[in-house]
């Protein structure tokens, strides 16, 4: 047993993907030389696994918790609800977009000075797209 967060928590052990011995290994045209490093690194690796199991586990009964919480969510009426939330999030975007491009319109049309850009003091360079110096925001100071 290992403890947990302020609870007791028996560690179930894990079912490996993977082969665990030679035996049950992708059977390959190698000799015993090959079987030898194999079962020699995969005793390491389970060593590791091992020694870091008990820091682990607080981690592993928190995700096992938030699994579970998500699970019960997943019914028909959160569906809807999440279903609704991002219909209403792409409209404010869509909205968003729209406002940005018409104050961009307005500020172009506008006849006071203040509200457009400053033009940049030199034009860029033909076949060099970097920052334009002299023009306000774009390079220095970013």
């Amino acid at each position: 047993m290992v403890a947990g967060v302020n609870q007791l928590v028996r560690v179930q052990p894990v079912q490996p993907g993977a082969a665990t011995t030679p035996e049950q290994a992708p059977q390959t045209p190698s000799g015993p030389a090959a079987v030898r490093v194999w079962r020699a690194s995969s005793a390491t690796a389970v060593t590791v696994l091992d020694g870091l199991s008990p820091a682990c586990a607080p981690f592993a009964v928190w995700w096992d918790a938030e699994a579970g919480r998500r699970r019960e969510l997943r019914t028909l009426e959160h569906r809807a609800a999440l279903a609704d939330a991002r219909q209403v999030r792409a409209l404010a975007g869509v909205s968003v977009a729209q406002a940005r491009g018409q104050c961009k319109t307005a500020r172009e049309a506008s006849a006071n000075p203040l509200s457009r850009p400053p033009p940049c003091r030199q034009p860029r360079q033909q076949g060099r797209p970097g920052p334009q110096e002299g023009c306000p925001g774009r390079g220095e100071g970013r």
